[in-house]
């Protein structure tokens, strides 16, 4: 007689009792992971690209900030309601602005919504106010233009005496030192243009020169940008509930120059998203304004120590 199996060999024996293969239900993908994680991948392939599109928006002059929209509004609101007294000190920190080609594109857009003959005058009063600051500052922006060209005249002279090592070191210098910035690249971008309409289709020594230059900036300042892009990798690499503490630790860890850096980044990707309307360019654009609280209320808190 065969004794009574025990309960051990019951449990080893049920696997045996599995249904067959050919008998079992489909698997069911997670259709929703797989399309979540295809989303995340173009995020981050938008988001790697975005050096190159930084650096392009600011040599054609063409980034989009809702900041910049925000200051034409708010001087064709004060102009509206009869203050324009007020619009020198509204736009005394942001000229620069004002005497670029954005406003001129700004203006325009404003000019195609205008539903009253109110807000067409309060545009006209605006520019009036943009010319005549222009016409005052002719002379800041001629010293503007020597000023630049006195950058490319010691990069060609860096470049006679040592070469491409000569002329990487002093740039990295310049660099450092905050002179290779936007405004050198919009004046690049400009010089270039106006000599290219001046030579025809000839490029002249003149243009080879500001185009060599003009890629070496664009290499330091996309190596900027790189930085900061792979800082915003890592924070998106961790579920948004623990973003916060990971970004204030990075920035405790930056110094301060790096810091405001990495903020002024965040700020230019959302100024060039702020328009899309696809859905990778609307998602990374959420994603980006929760960082960008994260950083703000970094340097709000008594933990940053900044000035």
């Amino acid at each position: 007689r065969r004794p009574a199996p025990s309960r051990a060999t019951v449990a080893r024996a049920r696997p045996c009792l599995a249904m067959p293969d050919d008998l079992r239900p489909p698997e069911v993908l997670d259709v929703t992971a797989e399309t979540e994680l295809d989303a995340r991948t173009e995020m981050g392939f938008l988001l790697d690209n975005m050096a190159e599109v930084l650096v392009a928006g600011e040599a054609a002059g063409r980034l989009r900030s809702r900041e910049e929209e925000a200051l034409v509004d708010s001087l064709v609101t004060a102009a509206a309601d009869g203050r324009e007294e007020q619009l020198g000190l509204l736009a005394r920190d942001r000229l620069g602005l004002l005497l670029s080609p954005r406003y001129v594109s700004i203006l325009r857009s404003r000019l195609e919504s205008v539903r009253s003959e109110e807000e067409r005058q309060a545009l006209q009063r605006v520019n009036d106010f943009v010319v005549s600051v222009a016409n005052s500052t002719q002379r800041a922006v001629g010293d503007l233009h020597t000023g630049q060209l006195a950058k490319v005249q010691a990069l060609c002279q860096a470049a006679a005496r040592g070469g491409d090592a000569g002329v990487q070191e002093l740039a990295e210098e310049m660099h450092e030192a905050g002179k290779l910035d936007a405004d050198f690249v919009n004046w690049l971008d400009l010089a270039i243009r106006a000599a290219e309409a001046q030579d025809g289709n000839v490029p002249t020594q003149w243009q080879l020169v500001l185009r060599v230059i003009q890629k070496g900036v664009h290499a330091l300042l996309q190596a900027d940008y790189a930085r900061d892009i792979a800082t915003l990798r890592e924070v998106m690499s961790v579920p948004p509930a623990a973003r916060r503490d990971l970004v204030w630790t990075l920035l405790a860890d930056m110094p301060g120059d790096a810091a405001r850096q990495l903020a002024a980044t965040i700020a230019r990707i959302l100024g060039s998203l702020a328009y899309e309307r696809d859905p990778t360019s609307r998602q990374l654009h959420e994603e980006m304004v929760g960082i960008q609280q994260s950083v703000e209320a970094w340097f709000a808190s008594p933990f940053s120590g900044r000035d």
